[in-house]
């Protein structure tokens, strides 16, 4: 069982804790008077524990009007009876209900009693009103406020911390109260609020006939509802033939006319019993319910024999046959009552109802949250198993480690630390389930090296499995579910266009992804929706021109959100197996401890959003912007620059408007033969975005928006020499 404690009284960050953790906690110091212990717990630097068995919406922060209580792990309960541990034992064991025994008691400061009632699954909760019922409800059942004397009210405040407290023991041989009990109460509390009838449970008569024949065996034969037999609990060892048929048989209990005459419902101990129908009821409704979901168009159950989050999405006579045969609740409404399928329809479309579906990418939990809403969690994709034990390098996974060394260019020796950092924070935090934010990496190199095998199978093993993401990214492509179901996208230059248009689409897209960590999720027949999304992205191209028009702009907003690295034209002395996956397969997990337990060199690790620091390899800078559209243009501008400070003025600076920096250039391309052909192609416009450009890229010698004297209300460039 989980529960949250804060440090002090003063604390609002929650950490999250095991019950039985909590035995072996240091306890608090003595205090001659509860002024001084007061002091103590609200003190900023205590560290100590104060519990809770209630999680908010938010688990990392306290339970408090601005975080909500939406689980309940257990009951905790102080009583103000100051007596020694086993005479409460001894006195608790005499009163407690059956199936709601505490499983922990333990002293608190003022030497009083501590109960905590250990919950075999957690109860979820959308509103402070099925909060306060719930706890009411559970009292009663679990006989709570009459197992000793002086029990505090501080039982039903959600926001109520514990102290660690002394003399913990656990009761013996005492299990967690059972989910479907659980389920069963927050059904009971959920239809009273929903304005169901507030009347005694109905049983089929299926169970009615099975509690009688183990309870009252021969003192009921005709077992259909309205039929007449004896009142059997007032025999007292007489047969049942000497009393009159003077008793009714309903859905309810039995209504009887003998001794003045009245109701006994089944759960009153002279017929079936309370436990009797809260465990049939559990079972029935309480079990029924738990664990489908309706988002307000169709029902959904986990699919039967899968190890993660795959759904069912079901209709109302689907989930109404699958409640009747799995669950055999009845589809009869019997005397105005609703029958209990349309109980248990109705408690899942008031209580389980969810906004839809979602993958949340390396999590198994069923349901997640974002922005408010709740959502059922459809991931299939994890991370890849690794070896138990600690690996050397290269020890148990030869192939891969030869080949990783071989395949980056030798020119920048520093790639492969940025290479082995941004493969291990992807694996290890997709292992842990919390991927991280990544720069895109792109691997530029020679063809028959590995680029592609890397990326589609090495990292895709690694992380769960890829998706071919080149039509996303270029635009062609709207429908993206392969996308957002995987922790990877691939993207090949063999898939690519070099058309500019084409190139700033892929640009922009991929700027778009990497900063905002989400995409525009659009299933087909359905409209787009921004999902957040964590997965990895490699660029895979090789060295001749048209394949490097993948490589995007090299302004500042692009430079700080990808890895480029360069690989080597051909391997030397290294050659591929026919059987090359085969043989990944069987290092891979060996590799991926390795991978996992890799410190990476902390010159490349970031201090920004992203946790490997953005590199470009010095000649693959250069060759990508050569080939932006405006580079010729640029050209012309830094021709322009160093003859006129040459030639054209003693100032080490020049400022004016766009058209006046437009006049100058033709100025000097004009005077010369060719020059007008050089111009062709080049208006403000283009002049305009280029400058911008060079700017963007970090070029010093540019300044924009200057001020000058007597030009107000214009936007002025300064050139420096």
């Amino acid at each position: 069982m989980k529960l949250y404690y804060i440090a002090n009284l003063k604390s609002s960050k929650t950490t999250e804790i095991c019950v039985t953790d909590l035995v072996n906690r240091t306890p608090r110091p003595d205090f001659p008077s509860k002024k001084e212990y007061l002091n103590w717990a609200s003190c900023d630097d205590t560290d100590h524990v104060f519990f809770s068995a209630i999680e908010g919406l938010n688990p990392h922060v306290r339970v408090s009007k601005s975080n909500d209580a939406i689980k309940l792990h257990g009951i905790v309960a102080d009583y103000d009876a100051e007596m020694d541990i086993d005479e409460a034992i001894a006195g608790i064991k005499k009163r407690w209900a059956i199936d709601y025994k505490p499983s922990y008691i333990s002293s608190t400061f003022s030497g009083g009693i501590r109960l905590i009632w250990v919950f075999e699954e957690p109860i979820s909760f959308f509103t402070k009103t099925l909060f306060k019922k719930f706890i009411a409800y559970f009292k009663k059942v679990a006989k709570i406020d009459k197992l000793l004397p002086g029990l505090d009210k501080c039982i039903s405040e959600e926001s109520q911390y514990y102290e660690l407290g002394t003399n913990w023991k656990a009761f013996e041989a005492v299990q967690p109260v059972e989910a479907n009990l659980l389920h069963h109460i927050q059904y009971e509390v959920s239809a009273s609020t929903s304005g169901f009838s507030d009347g005694h449970p109905s049983l089929p008569i299926e169970a009615i006939q099975t509690g009688m024949d183990e309870t009252y065996p021969g003192m009921w034969t005709n077992f259909s509802f309205g039929s007449r037999g004896p009142c059997f609990w007032m025999l007292d060892g007489r047969d049942a033939k000497s009393v009159p048929n003077s008793a009714v048989l309903h859905p309810q209990g039995i209504q009887f006319f003998a001794d003045g005459g009245g109701f006994l419902p089944w759960s009153d101990e002279r017929m079936l019993g309370s436990s009797f129908v809260r465990r049939h009821q559990a079972n029935r409704i309480g079990g029924s319910v738990a664990g489908l979901y309706f988002d307000g168009k169709s029902y959904y159950r986990k699919k039967d024999g899968t190890e993660h989050n795959e759904w069912l999405d079901d209709g109302t006579e689907v989930i109404k046959r699958f409640l009747e045969v799995n669950f055999n609740l009845s589809s009869r409404s019997i005397n105005g009552i609703p029958s209990e399928v349309k109980c248990a329809l109705t408690h899942i479309e008031t209580h389980n109802r969810v906004n839809g579906l979602m993958p949340t990418l390396y999590s198994d939990q069923p349901i997640v949250r974002r922005d408010g809403k709740i959502y059922l969690n459809t991931n299939t994709c994890f991370a890849h198993a690794m070896a138990e034990e600690p690996q050397k390098w290269g020890e148990n996974f030869p192939f891969i480690a030869a080949w990783l060394l071989c395949i980056l260019h030798k020119s920048t020796p520093q790639q492969k630390d940025y290479l082995f950092a941004w493969m291990h924070h992807a694996f290890r935090s997709a292992k842990l389930g919390k991927p991280i934010k990544l720069p895109c990496l792109f691997l530029v190199g020679g063809t028959g090296i590995g680029k592609t095998l890397f990326s589609t199978f090495l990292m895709s093993k690694l992380l769960g499995g890829h998706s071919v993401a080149s039509g996303y990214f270029m635009g062609t492509e709207p429908f993206n579910e392969n996308i957002i179901t995987t922790g990877l996208a691939t993207i090949d230059d063999q898939e690519n266009t070099t058309s500019q248009q084409q190139r700033n689409k892929f640009a922009a897209i991929l700027k778009k992804v990497i900063a905002n960590h989400s995409i525009s999720y659009r299933k087909m027949y359905k409209g787009p929706m921004e999902l957040l999304w964590l997965g990895k992205i490699i660029v895979t191209c090789n060295t001749d021109a048209e394949s490097m028009a993948t490589l995007p702009n090299m302004d500042m907003s692009n430079v700080d959100k990808v890895l480029i690295l360069k690989c080597a034209d051909e391997l030397e002395n290294f050659t591929f197996p026919a059987n090359v996956e085969d043989v990944i397969e069987k290092e891979l997990q060996y590799f991926a401890r390795w991978l996992y337990d890799y410190v990476p060199n902390k010159e490349v690790i970031g201090a920004s959003r992203f946790t490997v620091k953005a590199f470009i390899e010095p000649s693959l800078m250069e060759e990508a912007r050569s080939m932006s559209e405006y580079a010729p243009i640029e050209e012309i501008i830094d021709k322009w620059r160093r003859e006129y400070f040459l030639y054209e003025t003693k100032e080490d600076f020049w400022h004016g408007s766009l058209i006046e920096l437009m006049h100058n250039i033709e100025q000097l391309f004009t005077g010369d033969g060719g020059g007008k052909k050089v111009l062709e192609g080049v208006n403000n416009r283009s002049l305009g975005n280029a400058i911008k450009r060079l700017e963007s890229q970090g070029a010093d010698w540019i300044d924009r928006n200057v001020t000058v004297k007597g030009r107000k209300g214009f936007r002025l460039w300064k050139i420096t020499d």
